[in-house]
């Protein structure tokens, strides 16, 4: 995550959702039963026919391709295509492998969202461990699903207050590298499959893990057959983990272009770069993603969520040049033939689960990638670079799970040709290219307890605690979060922000968010009242209310805190008028004005 995972804030513009439509059009390719009129045998075999297959390295003509039992069984220009078995003429059709999105963070409908999009795998870049429950078996059952397989790195490596520890998550932190191994051996207990680290100690924005922290790290994991893959934002970083061993970047630095020296000592230490170019457009002010939400033929296929993100923005930085740097390092790198993986950073603002890969993949060709090579980028790619069990994923191979994706046109073309999406398939089964209406115009009820913030208590499905200031407006107020103890009311823990209003914004703001985007919009009608324990730098906050059919200034509730834990309740009512079943989420700040503030809450909950 460049900066923070689905975040709103005061001034926040949010569009209206759509909600309508929920079947793509009718595929152009051709399904048939077989003509076998003369021996009424039916098998469960899925034939296309005369399709183009680009197998992961390179595109293959007029073939037939054969599916049974979740494998491919057959690949070839003369296959006999077995008696009774479902026909699709691929005429003017390419077979693609599941794409996989080689840097997301799964929350939410993740795996549903994404597989209507072609994503068939996802290498998750960080989330909460205890949502990583039965992904193994998941990812390795050949049994019908709608849903895409997921590897993730579980818990980061980051120091106390660092990044990663904004977002409500218990954080296991490192401050010395004799902690790397027992660390280590956590993730590996939580079932990690790789390890990420955070190292950013030069830019400043927070507090990062040091250089020999890192390393000591990067060798913990490579001692137990792991690879070891870090977050950096700017070059100096990037430049001291490849002398420390680190094995790929999750981004691509932002600060400035990668220079000769830079991309050889790459290519000598075999390091792969996983840019997130969607990501880095929003940074840079764009909104990548946008154009998703009108006239396109798989708009009707967006979730909730997916709206909801891909409409976020991180504002504009005036002068900013983060994308031009970044698509000029990696023409250099893909040029000296440093390996370039796809992946997206989704649900970060401006990008979608599964959606935003097809973006990514446009815009690592304006980087200079041909076409077969972006493909690459999001098959097999992944796959090389990642020693994972991945039964073939990336690939589409004679023995080899059946992840398919079937577009119109030829994307070895023209890279937009992904966007054709005719059928999506996940172990040989077709997904449904649907959206049911849970997720795109009903309201889900929201439940009582937001949060305790006690160790090891599983985060509620749906909803992230995180930071929010006014850097996504322009602004330079900060916020760092951290957990302490005791809580309120006799609990273990509570959790703090340290804030800083910072002049020069016309509203500065800095402060705790809950983001309910991926759940979005959630229901909270059948509740009066939000009650929470709050200590802190005594003054007047500000709870703030967002819905996603609002704009302008959100409904706010000031109230008082003292250094003495307090139980504050507020009559939501007294916020204003605002649509209760478009609920997206709300922010608990700092006073208006430039200042200092150390504040904590704990027992969220809504009331009746």
């Amino acid at each position: 995550m460049l900066n923070r995972i689905f975040y709103r804030a005061a001034i926040l513009v949010v569009l209206a959702f759509a909600a309508l439509i929920t079947l793509l059009p009718t595929p152009d390719a051709t399904v048939t039963a077989s003509d076998d009129s003369a021996n009424e045998v039916e098998s469960s075999a899925v034939v296309f026919a005369n399709v183009d297959v680009f197998d992961g390295e390179t595109m293959l003509r007029q073939q037939t391709v054969v599916v049974d039992g979740g494998k491919v069984i057959a690949l070839g220009d003369a296959v006999t295509p077995p008696t009774g078995a479902t026909s699709i003429d691929g005429t003017g059709h390419t077979l693609l492998p599941g794409l996989v999105d080689a840097h997301t963070h799964s929350w939410g409908q993740a795996l549903s969202d994404a597989a209507r999009f072609g994503v068939t795998t996802m290498l998750d870049m960080f989330t909460d461990p205890a949502n990583m429950g039965g992904i193994r078996e998941d990812r390795t059952s050949f049994d019908t699903t709608a849903k895409t397989a997921l590897f993730s790195a579980g818990m980061l490596a980051t120091a106390e207050g660092g990044h990663g520890t904004q977002f409500g998550i218990a954080i296991e932190t490192l401050s010395a590298p004799e902690q790397a191994n027992a660390w280590v051996d956590a993730r590996i207990k939580e079932g990690s499959d790789y390890i990420k680290l955070v190292y950013d100690p030069y830019a400043g924005r927070s507090p990062s893990i040091d250089l020999a922290t890192a390393t000591a790290v990067i060798e913990a994991a490579h001692a137990r057959d792991l690879l070891a893959v870090a977050h950096v934002t700017d070059y100096q970083a990037a430049d001291d983990l490849i002398d420390a061993g680190i094995d790929g970047f999750v981004h691509v630095f932002i600060d400035k272009p990668a220079d000769s020296a830079f991309v050889q000592k790459a290519v000598d230490a075999g390091v792969f770069i996983i840019p997130t170019l969607a990501v880095i457009a929003s940074i840079n002010g764009e909104q990548p993603g946008l154009h998703w939400l009108e006239d396109d033929p798989l708009t009707p296929l967006l979730s909730n969520s997916q709206r909801a993100t891909l409409t976020q923005s991180f504002g504009r930085f005036p002068g900013i040049r983060a994308l031009e740097y970044a698509l000029q390092s990696i023409q250099a790198l893909y040029e000296a033939g440093v390996p370039i993986l796809a992946g997206t950073d989704a649900p970060n603002p401006g990008t979608g689960y599964g959606v935003s890969m097809h973006d990514e993949l446009e815009l690592l060709t304006r980087a200079g990638m041909s076409e077969l090579d972006a493909l690459r980028a999001a098959t097999s790619a992944p796959m090389t670079q990642f020693p994972l069990d991945n039964s073939n994923r990336g690939s589409i191979s004679v023995g080899g799970r059946a992840d398919l994706v079937l577009v119109e046109g030829d994307p070895s073309a023209d890279i937009l040709a992904t966007r054709n999406i005719k059928a999506v398939y996940r172990n040989g089964q077709a997904v449904p290219l649907e959206v049911s209406m849970d997720t795109k115009s009903a309201s889900t009820p929201m439940p009582a307890s937001l949060a305790d913030f006690e160790p090891g208590t599983p985060s509620i499905e749906g909803l992230l605690w995180t930071t929010t200031t006014d850097s996504m407006m322009g602004g330079k107020s900060e916020a760092t979060t951290r957990y302490i103890s005791p809580g309120a009311n006799g609990s273990d823990t509570a959790w703090e922000v340290v804030a800083t209003n910072a002049p020069g914004f016309p509203y500065p703001w800095s402060g705790f968010y809950l983001d309910a985007s991926t759940i979005a919009p959630a229901d909270i009608s059948n509740y009066t009242r939000i009650s929470f324990a709050v200590r802190g730098t005594p003054a007047r906050y500000r709870f703030m209310l967002f819905t996603a059919d609002a704009l302008g200034v959100p409904p706010t509730i000031e109230f008082d805190a003292t250094e003495d834990w307090q139980t504050v309740t507020l009559t939501l009512a007294d916020a204003g008028t605002f649509n209760a079943e478009q609920f997206v989420g709300f922010a608990i700040v700092t006073p208006l004005g430039a200042g200092e503030y150390t504040f904590a809450i704990d027992d969220v909950k809504l009331v009746q």
